[in-house]
Formats: C-alpha cells, sequence, structure tokens
C-alpha cells in the first residue's frame, strides 16, 4: 500500500558557478543568507491499494521520478505524509545503485544489497539474475565499459528477482531493445499475477495503458488526473496535442503523432471508413515476417468532388517515428469523386526490423496543407525478423521502405467492408 498526504517536495537551488572572486563569495553568501528551492511536487494526495498497477505520466520535468525517489525511500518529503507498506524498489535510473569502477557481478552483489537481500539470498538467485540479464562474459567487465541497454538488462535483472512488494519502473524500458523489453513486460505481468503493486512510468500513454489498469498523470508538480488508464491517457494526450498545436489541431504536424497514443482530426471534407493491412493474398494480417509483401488499404469516403489530394502515412515504433511517407512524391496529386473509394499502397517487401509497429493514415491535399481526416495509431501490427542480421535479440529501429511497383488504385462508390 502507497499513501501520499498532502505531500511537496523541493530542492534547493545552488548559485552558478559561473562569477569568479568577489562576486562568487557574495553569492554563497546571498544563497545562505535567502536561500532558493524550486518545488517538485506540490501538495499532491493519492493512495494505492496492495496488487494494483499504476502508470505515470507527464512530461520531463514533470515530477514523475521525485514520486518514485519518495516511494522508494531514496528522498524524504519536504512536508506532508507518506505510508509505504512493503519493500519498494525497482530502475528509477539506470545508473543508480551502480559503481561504474565494479564489474557486473560486483555490482549484482552491491544493488541487491541496497534493494534489501542479504548476500546469502543474492547467492541463491544469482543463477536466475544473470540467465535473465544474458550478459554472458561481459559480467566480469566493469560497467563503465556498458551501453545503456546492458545496463538496463542487469539492473531490471536484479530488481524483479528482489522479492520486492512494490515494483518501480522508470523510464528506463525506452533504451532496451525489443526481445528485452518483451522479457521485461513478460515479468512484470508475473509480478502483476502474483499480487504485488507496479508503479510504471512511461512517456508512451500507449505502452502504460497496455501495462496498467490505473494511472495518475502529472503535471507541474501537481496531479492533474487519476483514475482509469484508459481515461487519463486520453487526457494526457488530449493535453499533448494542445501543447503542440496549440487551438489548431487540425494544423498538427504529422511526424509529431508519436508522442501521443491515439488521436482523430481533420476536416471531415474525405473521411476514412476503413483501414487495414493485409498480405498478398488479401488476409487481414497484425503479424508480418522481414521481407513479407504488405498491401496498405483503406476505404476513404468523400462528401464531395476534390482534386489535389494525397495519402500520407507513418509507421511508429512506441517512442519514435520509423517511416514517414507521402504518395504525392511518387505519384503526384490524385482526385476524388463524390462517394466511396478504395486506396491500395503495396510493399512488395516490408523491409522492418523486430518490433510492435503503430500505423497512422490520413489524407489531406498538397499544395496548401488541409487534413481532411487522419487516424493516428488505429492500427497496431508486429514484425519478426527470421533471418536477424546479428543474433535473435538485435532490433533496428531504421526501415528502408521500397515503393516500387507500388500502385494507387480508386475505385468509386465501393462499398465499406466495415
Amino acid at each position: 500500500m502507497i499513501r501520499f498526504e498532502r505531500v511537496s517536495k523541493a530542492f534547493r537551488i545552488e548559485p552558478s558557478d559561473s562569477a569568479s572572486g568577489l562576486k562568487r563569495l557574495l553569492k554563497r553568501v546571498g544563497a545562505i543568507v535567502t536561500p532558493r528551492y524550486h518545488e517538485v511536487l506540490r501538495d499532491i494526495s493519492f493512495e494505492i491499494a496492495d496488487g494494483e498497477s499504476w502508470a505515470l505520466l507527464g512530461v520531463n520535468g514533470c515530477g514523475k521520478t521525485t514520486l518514485l525517489r519518495l516511494v522508494c525511500g531514496v528522498t524524504r518529503p519536504t512536508s506532508g505524509n507518506i505510508i509505504v507498506k512493503g519493500r519498494a524498489g525497482g530502475l528509477i535510473e539506470l545508473t543508480s545503485g551502480f559503481h561504474e569502477e565494479l564489474t557486473g557481478l560486483e555490482n549484482v552483489f552491491l544493488n541487491g544489497t541496497l534493494l534489501g537481500l542479504s548476500r546469502k539470498e543474492i547467492h541463491r538467485r544469482l543463477d536466475a539474475i544473470l540467465d535473465f540479464a544474458e550478459l554472458g562474459e561481459f559480467i566480469h567487465t566493469p560497467v563503465k565499459h556498458y551501453s545503456w541497454g546492458m545496463m538496463l538488462r542487469l539492473g531490471f535483472s536484479i530488481a524483479v528477482h528482489a522479492d520486492l512488494d512494490i515494483l518501480v519502473v522508470d523510464e528506463a524500458l525506452a533504451v532496451g531493445d525489443g526481445y528485452f523489453q518483451w522479457k521485461c513486460l513478460e515479468r512484470i505481468e508475473e509480478f502483476k499475477r502474483a499480487g504485488k503493486t507496479l508503479l510504471f512510468v512511461s512517456h508512451v500513454p500507449a505502452q502504460a495503458e497496455s501495462v496498467c489498469r490505473h494511472a495518475l498523470w502529472i503535471h507541474d508538480g501537481k496531479i492533474q488526473a487519476a483514475g482509469e488508464a484508459a481515461e487519463v491517457s486520453k487526457q494526457y494526450a488530449d493535453f499533448v496535442v494542445r501543447r503542440l498545436a496549440g487551438d489548431a489541431p487540425l494544423n498538427l504536424p504529422l511526424d509529431l503523432v508519436a508522442l501521443v497514443p491515439s488521436l482523430r482530426f481533420g476536416t471531415g471534407d474525405a473521411v476514412i471508413r476503413e483501414v487495414r493491412l493485409t498480405d498478398a493474398e488479401g488476409r487481414t494480417r497484425h503479424l508480418f515476417a522481414t521481407g513479407d509483401t504488405a498491401v496498405l488499404e483503406c476505404v476513404v469516403e468523400a462528401s464531395k468532388d476534390m482534386d489535389d489530394l494525397c495519402i500520407v502515412f507513418q509507421f511508429d515504433l512506441p517512442n519514435r517515428t520509423v517511416v514517414k511517407a507521402s504518395t504525392h512524391h511518387r505519384y503526384g496529386p490524385f482526385k476524388l469523386s463524390r462517394g466511396r473509394h478504395l486506396i491500395r499502397i503495396t510493399f512488395p517487401e516490408l523491409l522492418l526490423y523486430d518490433g510492435t509497429y503503430y500505423l497512422t493514415f490520413g489524407v489531406r491535399t498538397v499544395a496548401k496543407v488541409t487534413i481532411h481526416d487522419a487516424l493516428v495509431h488505429m492500427y497496431t501490427f508486429a514484425v519478426k525478423n527470421p533471418n536477424p542480421r546479428f543474433s535473435g535479440r538485435a532490433y533496428c529501429t531504421r526501415a528502408e521502405l521500397k515503393w516500387e511497383p507500388a500502385q494507387i488504385e480508386v475505385q468509386p462508390q465501393m462499398r465499406s467492408r466495415s
């Protein structure tokens, strides 16, 4: 159980060392006499029951990591009361609990001790920790030579084998490869099924929503919303859109939509009635292998005769855009008569590497951009690479997309299958 009662946390702002001599001395004296503070969390209250899973949402600097530090007892509140029943720990920062001069193996004992395990308990769990981390001989290398991904493997493996009652996971999963993210999420599900409590931080509301039943949105040090993950994620997504596009969401640049979980906007003059990905035989698919033929198919309904149109689409990973394209770059603008139309874009080889992708699809004008309809992250599909270039865990965020001989077919008055 976790309970925050009117909790605030402020950090003292140290004077800058850019000045020299007498000016620096005067600054330091002034800081002692009248210290300045930055309030990260302000008078927040909430309660999380045993066995619940909560996502923490918010932009950088809103106070998410500070909240996790307070839960784990790494720091103390400036004011208010915190009650935590059970042992809490996990990944707050990748480098926390590690000494860069020690080897990975030595850091297992150091980090495990910080999480409350005795040396005997660490020895009993050691094989399981090393097997999960899959670092091989690198476990005997000082961690100062580790990549961020290797640090994640070791830190997460220690945390999930420490018999914690409350597991906290900061945005560290964002640096992991697709294979290890999957392993982490599988272990998190086991943790939840065991009746343990989870606090999960992510910049990707869609991922947070899939992992947790509840969500807490923090902004400017205060709780903006708390409740069901789906509803809070929607509120946070709307906030992100307003912040990016101001009062003109129709002008939201499509290269920014990877920051929101799902969204629909546009003038409505042309409406997307159906979108799907199929294989070469026309069967709807949500799983492809690298190199498969894929067909992006949609039904668009125009409320009037329209010209100067193009189709825009992009494939996003859970925190970045991988592919962004527009049909007019290869085919030029096209026209739609009033009614329903079927549009197909064929990819002879889907050259994407392992991962889960989100499809965004839109219809807009070319010369003076007007978005008639855009569906953000409205279709999810996965890609598996049967012949990985490096290993079964290789994960490449770059994609080569071949359009030739992609085609656009327009058939007036075709009925939607929806």
